[in-house]
């Protein structure tokens, strides 16, 4: 289903209290964030990889700014393997 369940489930029910779309090299992402997760140095974000697929990169970590950067890091990482083929 891609990243379009994630607009779907936002829009149907206000599911996440943060929702921010975004790139990660170009694919489309979109954070999203329930009550209290990021205080509590959680992030979620999901990655539009095609029409059909998306990869979920959900962090948790001591801080919030920690969180951030390892989500930052892996969504790079899996952005760099789909463009890449899986190699």
């Amino acid at each position: 289903m891609g990243i379009d369940a994630q607009y779907k489930k936002q829009k149907m029910i206000h599911f996440y209290t943060k929702f921010e779309p975004t790139t990660i090299n170009g694919y489309p992402a979109v954070n999203t964030t329930k009550a209290n997760d990021e205080k509590d140095g959680r992030t979620s974000l999901t990655i539009g990889l095609n029409d059909h697929e998306s990869a979920d990169v959900q962090v948790i970590a001591r801080t919030p700014g920690e969180a951030k950067k390892i989500t930052d890091a892996v969504a790079k990482a899996i952005v760099d393997t789909a463009r890449s083929g899986g190699k």
